[in-house]
Formats: structure tokens, C-alpha cells, sequence
């Protein structure tokens, strides 16, 4: 039994911040636009109808995180005696409610007594976390120097150190405060950002990735500090082993392949009167550009370059010529229902970048929304308009 515990102080901590990373990476690997984490928060990965192939790896690995937190401050709790502990676990309570936090954060919303639950979890979640590891972290860096003389300049140290992790916090504050009454007219953190040419140091998104970062580090840190009396049963090679495991599982995380010509398809090739870089429909006599907005045709070799990400203005100045954005409809009208990755007849459409799946159209269902499909599943969903999204040009006539 005491070996078990042993175990299960050295491993739940370690364990813990590579379940949420390894959660996270998956998600992000799996989200159907290109995730840029710059200009993207971490709540996007978490949304099932925003990530339909990967939220369920960012739920994992928040519960996992959590569960793997619970067992090792309860554990520390329970082996700890002495001034010290006592101290120590002011902190590692706080640690505990947030994690516990961060498991029902992942509650289906039916099932939560309160409106906007997973809202106040995720928030109860991350100050419980943020205090309890400041408070732990401090204490024991404090007594570190328990054999020297216990100074000013000793506790100040300590402060400085443990306050390392409030420092994106802040600065995040500082940013928003500044955008909210310097330039109230900039649409909250996206892609879009990049091409508004709007800094990466007034991101959110920015600021919240580092932070958890560092806490992590912190945790880490403090699970060191916390475990020096007790034998250490992984070593840093085994620590190596569990990393490189979790990385070469990094390959599987793709859940559905790209949709090749042999794959039944209700959307033939036949259907259509293909000419170089143009795609006659014959069922719908709609003409579209085979290649999306970015990239361009070559006989023989298929569409070459980068999918470009668009706004909505953006896409708009490309009319011409009898070119058009495509109604919602009308963009319908080209998703393959037996494929997936892209839902589409990729021998017609080649080269669609499966990182850049979203495509606008012009149907606009609420003020400054357009509808949007998503060529992952081929689903429809309404954004914003100034979200860089990606293009397929269509007309009407040959």
C-alpha cells in the first residue's frame, strides 16, 4: 500500500499536465480550419459544434488533468504532517477545488442545476488553480531555506518567484482594458486579426496559452518541491518514456481520412464536364472553379499552392467576370455525404487543405453573419464577417 501511494505521488502530477498538453495538441490537430493558438482560445476547441472531430480529445485530457490533480493533492494532503503540511496545504485544497471544478467542467449543460455552468466552473476552475499553486508554490519555496536564516530578502525571493505565473494574467487584463477603450472597434480575438494587422501582444488568446503554460511549469515545480521527502520511484528516463509514448500516438489522432475517388461517392465524377482548372455541373449547371481562392491550375499536376483565408470583404473584390461567392445552396450542392475530410469529390475539387475546411457563402442569416460550410462533415454554421475563411468562386452560366 505504501508503495501504491508512492506511485501515486510520483506519477498523478506529471501525469496530469501531459494529459491536458497531449488533450489539447489532439484537438488542435483535429480542428477542421487551421487552429492558429495566436488567434484562437482554447474554449474553441472545447465546442462540439466548432470542433466536431476533436473536442472530445480537449474533454479528455481536462478530465484526465483533473482526475490525476485530485489524486495527488489528496494524497499530499493525506501524507503530509507537521507546521509545514499544515501551511503547504492551504494551497493544495485550493488545488483540489479547482480541479474538481475542472472535471464537471466538462458536464453535459442539461445536466447542470445553474445557467451558464460551464461558464462558472471553467472560471471557479482556473482561479482555484492560479491561487492554489501561487499559495503551495510560495510556501514552499519559503521553506526551502529552513536551515538558513529566514530574511526579508529570503521571503521576497519566494514572492517574486511564485508571482512569475500572474504575469501574462495581467498583462492579459492590461490588453483588453487598452482595446475595450483605445479601439473599441476591433472584433474580439480571431484569424481575422491577421489580416487586420492588429498585434500579437494584444491577443487574449496569447496571453492564456502562456499562462497555461507556466502553470503547468508551476505544477511541475511544485510537485518536485512537494515529493523531495518521499523516494522517487520514475525517474527522469521514465518520465522520457511516458513523453515519447504520448508522441507517437500523435499520428492516430486523425479520426477520419480525406475522401479519395475509389470511396462510393453520390457526387460522380461523371457528373461533371471538367476543363482545366473549371467544373461544369451538370445537374445543377453551376460552373465552379476547381481550385479554391489562393492556389491555381496545372494540367496534370492539380491545384498547387496554399488555400488563402479570406474575410468576407475580401472575398467580396474577387467578383468578377461573372464569378460569385456561392449561396449557401448552391455550396450545399457540391458535399459528398460517404466521404469525409473533405466531404467532397476531391478527383473534381483536388487539393483542398483539410486544415482550411471552412468555406464562405454569400447567404447572410443575421446581420453581420454570413453561413458558412464546413467541408469536414458538411455542416452549416453562421460566423462573423470578418473571419478568414476560405473560397470557392462559382457562375452561373458555362
Amino acid at each position: 500500500m505504501r508503495r501504491f501511494s508512492e506511485a501515486l505521488m510520483q506519477l498523478s502530477a506529471p501525469s496530469g499536465v501531459l494529459a491536458f498538453w497531449f488533450g489539447m495538441a489532439a484537438a488542435a490537430h483535429a480542428y477542421p480550419a487551421r487552429y492558429d493558438w495566436r488567434y484562437q482560445t482554447i474554449s474553441l476547441l472545447l465546442y462540439p459544434d466548432r470542433n466536431p472531430h476533436g473536442y472530445f480529445w480537449a474533454w479528455a485530457g481536462l478530465v484526465l488533468c483533473g482526475l490525476c490533480g485530485i489524486a495527488w493533492s489528496t494524497e499530499l494532503r493525506r501524507r503530509f504532517d507537521g507546521a509545514t503540511a499544515r501551511s503547504s496545504l492551504k494551497g493544495l485544497r485550493l488545488l483540489r477545488a479547482g480541479f474538481v471544478c475542472m472535471c464537471l467542467a466538462v458536464v453535459p449543460a442539461r445536466l447542470l442545476p445553474v445557467p451558464k455552468g460551464h461558464e462558472i466552473l471553467a472560471i471557479a476552475a482556473f482561479l482555484a488553480i492560479c491561487l492554489g499553486v501561487i499559495q503551495a508554490l510560495f510556501l514552499s519555496l519559503d521553506r526551502i531555506a529552513v536551515h538558513r536564516p529566514r530574511t526579508i530578502r529570503t521571503r521576497l525571493s519566494a514572492s517574486i518567484a511564485a508571482g512569475v505565473p500572474l504575469v501574462p494574467l495581467v498583462l492579459a487584463a492590461i490588453t483588453q482594458a487598452y482595446l475595450t477603450l483605445a479601439k473599441p472597434h476591433v472584433p474580439w480575438v480571431s484569424p481575422a486579426w491577421r489580416t487586420l494587422g492588429i498585434p500579437i501582444y494584444l491577443s487574449f488568446a496569447v496571453w492564456e496559452w502562456i499562462s497555461c503554460g507556466l502553470f503547468s511549469v508551476c505544477v511541475l515545480l511544485l510537485w518536485r518541491l512537494l515529493s523531495r521527502s518521499g523516494r522517487q520511484l520514475v525517474t527522469g528516463r521514465a518520465m522520457h518514456y511516458l513523453v515519447i509514448a504520448a508522441l507517437l500516438c500523435l499520428p492516430t489522432m486523425r479520426v477520419h481520412a480525406a475522401c479519395h475517388a475509389g470511396n462510393p461517392d453520390s457526387h460522380p465524377t461523371s457528373r461533371y464536364v471538367l476543363k482545366a482548372g473549371i467544373a461544369f455541373d451538370k445537374k445543377t449547371k453551376l460552373t465552379w472553379q476547381r481550385c479554391s481562392v489562393g492556389q491555381t491550375w496545372q494540367d496534370d499536376r492539380g491545384c498547387l499552392g496554399e488555400v488563402q483565408g479570406l474575410t468576407l470583404l475580401q472575398a467580396k473584390r474577387l467578383e468578377q467576370d461573372g464569378w460569385r461567392l456561392p449561396t449557401i445552396e448552391e455550396l450545399k450542392t457540391l458535399v459528398s455525404p460517404n466521404c469525409s475530410r473533405p466531404s467532397i469529390n476531391d478527383t473534381v475539387f483536388p487539393g483542398m487543405d483539410v486544415q482550411n475546411l471552412y468555406y464562405w457563402s454569400s447567404t447572410s442569416p443575421r446581420e453581420a453573419e454570413l453561413d458558412y460550410l464546413n467541408f469536414e462533415a458538411g455542416t452549416v454554421s453562421a460566423d462573423g464577417d470578418e473571419e478568414p475563411y476560405s473560397v470557392r468562386l462559382v457562375r452561373s452560366s458555362p
